[in-house]
């Protein structure tokens, strides 16, 4: 193995040296043999006519340009390539009137939504794939539908674009999502439970869905789904039928940096099962953070016009500088954590900082967090079952 490795390379070394004499001696430009040739461009319609052909002709590595236009229709991507639109506004895919499911998806029955799932766009298969300039958008079917979807090892940069409208015209049939890295362990990838993703959402809309917006989740004891929401803006964008929605959502085994995003929540609004009481009623959130891991940042955003701004059962969470306004409320709630927090804005909130003890005991250290305009009180904790939390400021 040692010679062949050594003659190897010795191979390698005499090609230089034949294409430096060319460049020195002859005086000529390198041979276009030796240059490696530019990745593929591919244009739609200009040279295909939906976005699926394209990426089904493109090879690893091209650029696929999207011209202005609305185009109805499903795209799949399991292959590294771009996809460059022409700007949000501009660049439409356009959900059809009936969805294929994804074909090598199955989903639990348990978990309420149906045996299969749908996506606008789904990326694959461990691709590496940049997509911007675009905008995804319903309305959509009834059933489980993604908006943009990465899963299977995919890496997914979606940037400078728009995920909107992801919702049925009767919502209460919806089980939709705007944007997804990774999927719960009870959705079901060729036999496998769960996926994971990486990547990073940046400077993208993302606009009315019933699920969450921003969606980070892998099964716990395998690959993390890893990822960075960034400069974004999410809205909820509608109350109807919602039973607890976030905006921006990371659960199970999930890392995420979330910073300088604008996050307007939405309200729970299911009578029989939203209100206050943290122990016997559900609320939405703007930001929810539930995860087995540690690591994830939440810094710099604006969090408001939901339920509770921010809530989170992690210990190792960053939660500073962020601005947390005008919630039902809550501004800020731990639960069943040892966490700290510091120099966030807290103001317009009926309860400041929660800090709740349900399955053990809890604790939160504030340190620099200014609240203010509160109508209930800036700081409480709420304990049952025996446990103990309490909340130091500084």
């Amino acid at each position: 193995m040692r010679s062949k490795r050594y003659s190897a390379s010795a191979a390698v070394l005499a090609a230089a040296a034949a294409l430096v004499a060319v460049v020195l001696f002859a005086g000529a430009a390198v041979p276009a043999s030796a240059v490696s040739a530019a990745p593929p461009v591919l244009h739609v319609p200009g040279q295909y006519a939906t976005i699926q052909a394209a990426v089904d002709a493109a090879a690893t590595g091209a650029t696929i340009v999207v011209a202005p236009g609305t185009y109805t229709e499903q795209v799949s991507i399991t292959k590294s390539v771009s996809l460059r639109g022409a700007g949000a506004s501009a660049t439409i895919i356009q959900a059809p009137q009936a969805l294929v499911p994804q074909p090598n998806v199955v989903v639990d029955p348990a978990l309420g939504i149906g045996q299969e799932m749908s996506g606008l766009v789904v990326v694959g298969n461990h691709a590496d794939v940049a997509i911007s300039g675009v905008s995804v958008t319903g309305p959509v079917p009834c059933g489980a539908v993604v908006g943009v979807w990465a899963t299977q090892g995919a890496n997914l940069r979606l940037t400078d674009s728009t995920v909107s409208d992801v919702l049925a015209a009767d919502p209460a049939c919806s089980h939709t999502w705007a944007v997804i890295f990774g999927a719960n362990p009870g959705i079901a990838f060729d036999g496998n439970p769960g996926t994971y993703a990486t990547g990073q959402v940046r400077h993208t809309t993302v606009d009315t869905f019933r699920n969450a917006g921003l969606l980070a989740i892998a099964p716990r004891g395998g690959p993390a789904t890893r990822v960075r929401f960034s400069d974004n803006t999410v809205r909820a964008g509608t109350d109807v039928a919602n039973q607890g929605t976030p905006a921006v959502f990371v659960l199970l085994n999930a890392i995420a940096e979330i910073r300088g995003n604008t996050v307007v929540g939405g309200r729970c609004t299911v009578a029989s099962r939203c209100g206050p009481d943290f122990l016997e009623q559900i609320q939405a959130a703007a930001v929810a953070v539930s995860t087995g891991v540690d690591g994830t940042v939440v810094t710099d955003n604006a969090i408001s016009g939901s339920d509770i701004g921010f809530i989170g059962d992690q210990t190792r969470i960053k939660f500073s500088r962020n601005s947390v306004t005008a919630n039902k409320y809550v501004g800020v709630a731990f639960a069943d954590v040892h966490a700290s927090m510091s120099d966030n804005v807290i103001s317009g909130n009926p309860v400041g900082i929660l800090v709740a003890a349900l399955g053990q005991d809890s604790s939160v250290l504030s340190r620099g967090d200014q609240i203010s305009d509160y109508t209930e009180s800036a700081t409480t904790t709420l304990a049952c079952c025996g446990f103990v939390a309490t909340i130091t400021t500084k």
